[in-house]
């Protein structure tokens, strides 16, 4: 029988004289108790505050799961922590995956742990893919004439690549073109091979902490839209069920599709409503 477990990422300050904010693991609920996984080392902290102690995050885990022992749910926990200062912070999506036994618990685990908290290391089937959707929208956008060069020109009616969501959280948007309402563009390419298709299911969970703060921050109006390439593949559907939740959906492999896409953005940056 499977259990669902629910996960939030961690995330903190490493320096009071520094707003960035860096995830630092993962807090995990399983059969009914929590479970705090970070990182193995402070490395990644120290690239902020090379003074932030080597047992930081060890103490951290131990006071975090000393504090929640006696609440069931993240807005719980978001609640206190934000008392005690917001570092340890919770980020506000909340994940889900399931494990019929603690093999498969570990499992799913280390791969969230992997493609969420890690330093990435960014392979080259999955950053190919990535790269080749982006390429294919840059190019078509600049084919009529609607890509910016610079991020200023969102108040021109362009379309901004890599538009700042928030920033200060690492939430960026493949493109936004703004007219009066934002227009938002995230891509996921799911025609890879069956071993990465569990990082695919992560990394649309993760396109749609964009979609959802996009809204947000930048207003409830926000018009959303996911293009996908390997809309066929069976393994895809629960994450593009998912990503419909939150946005529109286009397939690469669609001309309709495509064409539809092309001409709300055209429309849309000629100032007229959609």
């Amino acid at each position: 029988m499977n259990n669902i477990a629910n996960y939030c990422v961690l995330e903190l300050y490493p320096s009071q004289d520094r707003l960035e904010v860096v995830t630092v693991g993962l807090l995990i609920r399983y059969k009914n108790e929590w479970d705090v996984r970070v990182l193995p080392d402070v490395a990644k902290l120290h690239a902020l505050n090379p003074l932030f102690p080597n047992s930081g995050l060890a103490n951290m885990s131990s006071v975090v799961l000393s504090l929640i022992s006696d609440l069931s749910d993240f807005d719980s926990v978001r609640l206190i922590l934000k008392r005690l200062g917001g570092s340890p912070g919770l980020q506000e999506f909340v994940g889900q995956f399931a494990a019929e036994n603690s093999q498969e618990y570990q499992s799913e685990v280390s791969w969230l742990l992997t493609d969420l908290i890690f330093p990435p290391i960014f392979h080259k089937e999955k950053s190919s893919g990535h790269k080749r959707l982006k390429t294919v929208l840059r190019n078509k956008f600049k084919t009529m004439s609607l890509l910016a060069n610079s991020e200023r020109e969102i108040d021109n009616h362009k379309i901004v690549e890599n538009f700042p969501i928030s920033a200060k959280n690492g939430l960026f948007a493949a493109f936004a073109l703004k007219n009066g309402v934002m227009h938002i563009t995230e891509t996921v390419d799911f025609d890879v091979s069956a071993g990465s298709q569990r990082q695919k299911s992560i990394e649309a969970q993760a396109k749609t902490l964009i979609l959802s703060a996009a809204k947000d921050v930048l207003g409830i109006d926000t018009k959303n839209y996911v293009v996908i390439s390997g809309s066929n593949r069976v393994a895809a559907r629960t994450s593009i069920n998912l990503l419909q939740d939150h946005a529109e959906i286009y397939a690469l492999e669609s001309t309709q599709d495509m064409d539809s896409y092309f001409d709300r953005l055209s429309v849309a940056a000629a100032l007229h409503p959609v």
